[in-house]
């Protein structure tokens, strides 16, 4: 029996029944799935989804069941639906790290960080069809972009990177990179960090060897310079938290009078593609580590 409580917790009950059940369940059957009617209660749809794993009988119930996953919102709605939602998500902290200049290309990659915090007990999920949970503002001058986490699916939209993932309670990490383009007459590059949700806090990270100087222009502010993989970089920051929409606007000088010759990144044609693509590789793995060696942060 699986049941959805009304109040404030909604916990998931499973009744004595499905327990006894583990006890006699045979070692060769395929995991065996069960699912709750939607159903309301207290002004919110949800279903539940419970998967018997095999191999388990006689386990204790936690560990030979699996829930996968509860959706709130139903086929019509998405997100939490019902009268009494939960708080929205927000994002504690943005950042974004100048990770690999290419001079001879007029090209940087960025790397983007967004700790998405789900302040409620339930997965938020985007509405169907897409499962859209956040929609990133994709940089100026944008070539390519994609997102690094395992879980979910990424898109790009009509100017965002689209995120399909579950955000659980606690924070998600949700880490993208972009490709971008600048003028090397204007040798120079203003980027523009667009908050999706309300924002508490946004940082840029330069490597100091990359340009002459980080200027931090509209909302945005000098920091204390910071540590990057071994080497200095320049820090700008919003000065203040940002809501949705809200843009935090810094500009790269000197770019072409960097000292960041890169004989991997100094080429154009296929070489030069595969190089980038050596770039990033490392590029995903520090991101990924970065954002799991946060306290109380899940991995991506």
């Amino acid at each position: 029996m699986i049941r959805i409580l009304p109040g404030a917790g909604r916990r998931l009950v499973l009744g004595a029944v499905l327990g006894g059940a583990l006890v006699a369940l045979p070692q060769a059957l395929p995991p065996l799935e069960a699912q709750s009617p939607e159903r309301a209660g207290d002004g919110v749809l949800g279903r539940v989804v419970v998967v018997v794993v095999s191999g388990t009988a006689g386990e204790d119930l936690a560990e030979a069941i699996e829930v996968e996953l509860i959706t709130l919102g139903g086929a019509a709605g998405g997100g939490w639906g019902g009268a009494r939602a939960p708080p929205p998500p927000s994002i504690r902290e943005t950042t974004v790290t100048v990770l690999a200049l290419d001079r001879a290309a007029a090209e940087l990659t960025l790397v983007r960080e967004d700790l998405v915090e789900n302040p409620s007990d339930r997965v938020y999920v985007g509405p169907p069809p897409s499962g859209v949970t956040l929609r990133l503002p994709l940089p100026e001058r944008t070539l390519d972009a994609s997102g690094l986490n395992e879980e979910g699916s990424f898109q790009l939209g009509s100017g965002t990177l689209d995120a399909s993932l579950p955000l659980r309670p606690g924070i998600t990490p949700v880490v993208t990179t972009y490709r971008v383009g600048y003028d090397p007459a204007r040798d120079g590059y203003r980027l523009r960090v667009t908050a999706p949700l309300p924002t508490a806090r946004v940082e840029v990270l330069v490597p100091d060897r990359f340009v002459e100087e980080l200027a931090p222009l509209d909302a945005a502010e000098h920091g204390p310079a910071a540590q990057l993989e071994g080497e200095l970089a320049l820090v700008a920051r919003r000065g203040e938290a940002a809501r949705a929409g809200e843009g935090t606007l810094v500009e790269l000088r000197g770019l072409a009078g960097s000292t960041a010759s890169n004989p991997l990144t100094d080429g154009r044609g296929p070489f030069a593609a595969t190089a980038l693509a050596l770039v990033l590789l490392p590029a995903a793995a520090w991101a990924l580590q970065r954002a799991g060696s946060r306290r109380g942060v899940r991995k991506p």
